[in-house]
């Protein structure tokens, strides 16, 4: 599976590629801090995954998002940002995001869906459930909460 990483934080390029490294049939082959380069290079040469921030060296995730969906719809864009509040998750949905997580907080799930993702390419049986949760902040706000969850299935 072909990734390419887009963030704006060296620090977090080299966390998500020390990760990756540990997941079989995870390949890396770009790395990317802002949208132009990463839009060009992704046009030319599409990966199966992008891992994506919101926040970007001159210019938002945003726009690479938009792009890469409109000219490579079967890419999967997961988006892994600080910048995870609910206005965020649902523009970077609407505009076809396979995915959507908290820096702060979904670093697991974020392994779970990209070691799914390699299994799948890889022709396992693997299957999950998507799950999510609804509640009131205490603002009085609807929050959503979208969750990923992998099952194993076994057959005997």
């Amino acid at each position: 599976m072909s990734i390419v990483i887009v963030d704006d934080s060296a620090v977090v390029r080299v966390m998500l590629r020390e990760m990756l490294a540990k997941v079989e049939g995870a390949e890396v082959v770009g790395e990317f801090e802002s949208p132009a380069p990463a839009i060009e290079s992704i046009r030319n040469n599409p990966p199966e995954v992008i891992v994506l921030d919101m926040q970007l060296v001159n210019g938002s995730g945003l726009e690479v998002l938009r792009a890469v969906r409109a000219a490579h719809p079967s890419v999967k864009i997961v988006v892994f940002t600080n910048f995870a509040e609910d206005v965020y998750r649902k523009r970077c949905l609407e505009a076809g995001a396979y995915a959507f997580y908290d820096k702060k907080s979904d670093l697991n799930a974020l392994r779970q869906t990209l070691h799914g993702l390699a299994s799948a390419g890889r022709g396992e049986l693997k299957t999950g459930v998507a799950l999510s949760v609804v509640g009131v902040t205490d603002e009085g706000l609807l929050k959503e909460r979208q969750y990923a969850l992998p099952i194993r299935v076994v057959c005997r």
